[in-house]
């Protein structure tokens, strides 16, 4: 089955709206060796990082940006996007993506 990604380092902003939040947080992939008592002895990492995006604001969030296919190396997959509206505000989005890159 195909993956849904867009072809960008970051979640592009959809049209008619206005970001009012975007976050990134950056984890390195490690393995760990830890002894009986679990202290940790030896730390390796694993040749890649991962990405979390997020991006909040007003609008709709449209998914014009994103094309269905295989993800590779650097290109952020979609994980979530949800569109809220109340009676007495504007209406307001959220967009939540992951990338992986090879180190």
């Amino acid at each position: 089955m195909p993956s849904i990604g867009i072809t960008s380092t970051d979640i592009a902003e959809p049209s008619n709206s206005t970001t009012e939040e975007f976050t990134t947080d950056t984890s390195l992939e490690v393995a760990t060796i830890r002894d009986k008592t679990g202290v940790t002895k030896h730390v390796q990492k694993l040749g890649y990082s991962t990405t979390n995006f997020t991006r909040r604001g007003r609008g709709a969030g449209d998914l014009s940006g994103v094309t269905a296919g295989a993800i590779s190396e650097g290109t952020a997959k979609i994980l979530s996007v949800s569109n809220t509206q109340t009676a007495d505000d504007f209406p307001s989005y959220e967009i939540s993506a992951v990338q992986k890159d090879d180190l």
